[in-house]
């Protein structure tokens, strides 16, 4: 049925009716009876947007902001949605509005986002209202006023608008510029949550899961991510499949789990890709691959998920479902430990120390053991003692050499302990 409805609507596409050359692009941009293809979709919008479609403009916009069949290019986008909003479409507004918000260089312009969102709020667009309670709640290009972000929410939430009503939960939940309130938190949250809002019922699982707000409910925080699991919410897919490995408010069932991974990870969760890679690794769910291990870990790390940078690292560099490679398993660990990996800093900075498959360099192992051993790694906290102990890459310093070998001892750990020992007992 579908294709023929679109069979009917490429006819009039091909005689020049705009409204039909719109509806052809966003076929091919959601794949629907088509196959997907964002090229041919922006062809198609750019012949509606020729016949005076205010809706192409719009999603012509919309595949320059996100690079769909075309470079992304917030400059362009902006041009397209302006000519959008200036035909009469309000979200294009919203939309403009935002890239103000949050761009760069002439991009940047807080003004005319606040100037666009109250315009389209005064169309009454729930969307714009929702932006103007972000801009006041967070203080983004107007003074932080919580009464002020709640009024715009309240009247974002009248029109419909769910998120808005996650929003307010969340603000009573954390009395953010407000006396804390659990049960007000909980009407809004359940609210947004009764009306199909997948955000909405996770917040809940998360509020039960720690109970944050109410006492804490596994098997309630369970029946929340389970509810926006099976809507297909991936965030809760993901949760829901740690609960059922940890058997956390369900029965213990890795075979569960590893379903519930697969279903958030085929949307490019990157949490459940690299959970799955996990189960895949260690065989526990029955199926021990390490090669497609190593596949759903790369595409984690390939989104730029920092665990996944570290744990591709790791794999690498042991030769587990990929050929060994050390100087790539180091560039791997940097970008972890860039992002605040500790493990990836503490393995960066042996690598340094060592010479292994990088150049030797006491400074640069210095560096990276030191961010490791600020947050608690005890491996690094004895490399960096040893580098003070012998002026390794840092000036010379025993007081300090001691007190990070103290440090990691108090944490337990044995070489710690033992090097105290051969310092004098406690290092004296």
């Amino acid at each position: 049925m579908r294709y023929i409805v679109l069979e009917w609507f490429r006819k009039a596409a091909e005689h020049g009716n705009s409204q039909a050359q719109n509806f052809i692009g966003i076929a091919y941009e959601k794949g629907e009876a088509v196959g997907k293809d964002y090229a041919e979709a922006l062809s198609w919008y750019r012949k509606a947007a020729e016949g005076g479609s205010a809706s192409a403009e719009f999603n012509i916009g919309t595949a320059f902001l996100r690079g769909q069949g075309v470079t992304k290019d917030p400059a362009e986008a902006a041009r397209w949605y302006r000519k959008a909003a200036e035909h009469g479409v309000p979200e294009a507004e919203v939309r403009l509005g935002q890239i103000y918000l949050t761009g760069t260089g002439d991009l940047h312009d807080p003004g005319e986002a606040l100037r666009l969102f109250l315009h389209a709020a005064s169309e009454g667009l729930a969307s714009a209202a929702v932006r103007l309670g972000v801009m006041y709640e967070y203080g983004d290009g107007v003074g932080c006023d919580i009464a002020e972000a709640l009024r715009w929410y309240r009247r974002a939430a009248s029109g419909g608008s769910l998120v808005a009503e996650m929003y307010i939960g969340i603000i009573y939940l954390q009395g953010k510029g407000v006396p804390q309130d659990s049960a007000a938190a909980l009407t809004w949250l359940k609210r947004a949550a009764g009306h199909g809002y997948q955000r909405a019922m996770e917040c809940l699982a998360v509020m039960y899961r720690r109970g944050k707000g109410v006492p804490k409910d596994d098997a309630e925080a369970a029946r929340w991510s389970r509810k926006a699991a099976e809507l297909g919410y991936a965030p809760a897919q993901n949760s829901y499949g740690v609960m059922c490995a940890k058997g956390s408010g369900v029965r213990q069932d890795y075979a569960e789990a590893e379903r519930w991974y697969r279903k958030a990870a085929e949307q490019g969760f990157a949490a459940a890709e690299l959970n799955l890679a996990a189960m895949y690794g260690s065989g526990i769910s029955g199926t021990q691959d390490d090669k497609l291990a190593a596949e759903w870990c790369r595409k984690a790390a390939e989104q730029e998920y920092p665990p996944a940078e570290y744990q591709l690292g790791c794999l690498i560099r042991n030769g587990r479902g990929l050929r060994r490679n050390d100087a790539e398993a180091a560039g791997w660990f940097r970008k972890a430990a860039e992002k605040g990996i500790a493990e990836a800093a503490d393995a960066l900075g042996r690598m340094y120390d060592l010479g292994d498959s990088v150049p030797q360099d006491y400074r640069e192992a210095a560096r990276w053991y030191r961010m490791a051993a600020d947050k608690g790694v005890t491996n690094s906290m004895t490399g960096l003692a040893r580098l003070y102990l012998n002026g390794f890459g840092v000036e010379r310093d025993r007081a300090e050499a001691i007190k990070w070998y103290r440090t990691a001892a108090e944490l337990g750990n044995l070489d710690a302990i033992l090097e105290l020992k051969n310092l004098g007992g406690d290092g004296s």
